[in-house]
């Protein structure tokens, strides 16, 4: 069976992975010049690093069992992080159980339903009836007004960009989930980890295994067009060339799928019926809307800022949504002895941040920084690059479960699979290669179904 994977972020090559053990002919079609999608790294002051911060965590089960796949287990490093929350100008940490405990900013009482809340969310088994009850409406009910104004209101608003109204109680229940997996066998420690030289090595070892088992990786080359045969898929076109296929699955951002699908080159008899399908189909991925874009600072330093991998923020009047130093995380060995620090700000797409110049951010966030580190000086400061993207994080409205199109298209043999179909999961590496195995698995059974069939009528 000849498939054609279109993009080569981690999505696209797991997914191909799992296709090519399959005995399935792989041709992954990456429209850029590097594999890895948002997980590619960049070059700063001679040293590759990460554009976005990224973490594995000891509860991505299925990114771990990719990794000891790919040969790459000796290449993790799993090691204690640290939380810390800022409020009211002080910082306190939340790296332990305990910690959350002694929480300063509430009283015992509070404390208390702070904890409660996070252990309702473990016994929670079946999220569906959560995606019908508002975020609010949820924590409010299970902690109280004061942990509610005191915690979860400032840190939705932060992650949010203000607006978390319409946000599902799924969100906190699926990141409360992943993160107490966290803990190590004692309970105490927090456990977070990466791969030295990150994401990027999964993505070249795929790519590696996909040419090993007779696929084809190939980057530079953007799809122009899908072709159809009667309502099938029979080829994708790319920067010249035709690739014949016998299914396909698309990976690219939906507004691109939709564009595909709308545009696509269609032979043959078509049922009208499949054409009106096909039809609704792309009008429903059009339609789909829901992302937070990010602008992140990406600070080099030659010094460490704090202990904590993660600073929370509960002041509105910082810009950034958290302070993440990474290299808390990574030994500073593996990003040429510097420090790296990212401070991320969540929000909408059409957000007129994006409109600024880096230096009107650079020159922003770090004046609010020195708010936290007054002592930060100039030459401490090895390299201060902005990244920016805008459709990172997909949003997931109240009762939107049955807007998100299914991953089986109208068009026979082509599959499409998106950051909206992790859910109820959030967009992390785990999510990303889970998905890429159900994508592979979903498609591999149609081939099989088919080949059975195209037997029986010969």
């Amino acid at each position: 069976m000849r498939t054609v994977v279109v993009g080569g972020g981690l999505l696209g090559l797991s997914t191909a992975f799992y296709l090519a053990r399959e005995g399935h002919q792989v041709t992954v079609l990456e429209a850029g010049s590097r594999l890895g999608g948002l997980a590619t790294d960049v070059e700063v002051a001679g040293v590759a690093v990460d554009r976005f911060y990224h973490c594995i965590l000891n509860a991505d089960d299925h990114l771990l069992g990719l990794i000891d796949i790919a040969g790459l287990s000796d290449q993790l490093r799993m090691v204690p992080v640290k939380a810390g929350f800022l409020r009211d100008g002080k910082v306190h940490s939340i790296s332990s159980p305990l910690d959350i405990l002694r929480f300063p900013p509430l009283n015992p009482i509070d404390r208390a339903r702070l904890v409660w809340s996070l252990l309702a969310c473990r016994r929670v088994k079946d999220w569906h009836d959560l995606e019908q009850v508002d975020v609010e409406t949820w924590l409010r009910g299970l902690s109280g007004d004061k942990v509610w104004e005191t915690v979860w209101k400032p840190l939705l608003s932060a992650k949010f960009d203000g607006n978390f109204t319409r946000t599902p109680a799924t969100y906190i229940w699926s990141r409360t989930v992943r993160m107490t997996d966290t803990r190590s066998a004692g309970g105490a420690k927090e456990l977070a980890g990466h791969l030295v030289g990150g994401y990027r090595v999964l993505a070249e070892r795929l790519a590696e295994m996909i040419r090993d088992l007779g696929g084809a990786v190939l980057v530079d080359h953007p799809v122009d067009r899908l072709v159809t045969e009667a309502g099938r898929i029979s080829a994708v076109t790319s920067a010249g060339a035709t690739f014949l296929c016998d299914s396909a699955v698309l990976t690219t951002p939906l507004p691109l799928a939709a564009q595909l699908l709308a545009e696509r080159d269609s032979h043959g008899v078509e049922e009208a019926s499949r054409t009106e399908a096909i039809a609704d189909y792309t009008r429903a991925v059009r339609e789909v809307q829901g992302y937070l874009g990010v602008v992140c600072l990406l600070l080099m330093l030659r010094r460490p800022l704090s202990q904590y991998y993660t600073l929370y923020l509960a002041e509105e009047r910082l810009p950034f949504t958290a302070v993440i130093e990474s290299t808390n995380l990574i030994d500073p060995k593996y990003v040429g002895g510097r420090h790296l620090v990212y401070l991320p700000k969540y929000v909408d797409p059409d957000s007129e941040i994006f409109a600024k110049s880096d230096d009107e951010i650079r020159d922003w966030f770090l004046r609010e920084l020195r708010t936290l580190h007054p002592d930060l000086l100039d030459e401490e400061i090895v390299a201060a690059p902005v990244f920016r993207a805008r459709h990172v994080e997909p949003l997931h409205p109240l009762g939107s479960l049955g807007s998100i199109p299914p991953m089986q298209t109208p068009v026979e043999g082509l599959w499409l699979g998106s950051t909206k179909h992790f859910y109820p999961r959030l967009n992390n590496g785990d999510a990303v290669t889970r998905l890429g195995a159900e994508l592979a698995a979903a498609a591999h059974a149609w081939s099989r179904n088919a080949v059975a069939m195209e037997r029986v009528s010969a």
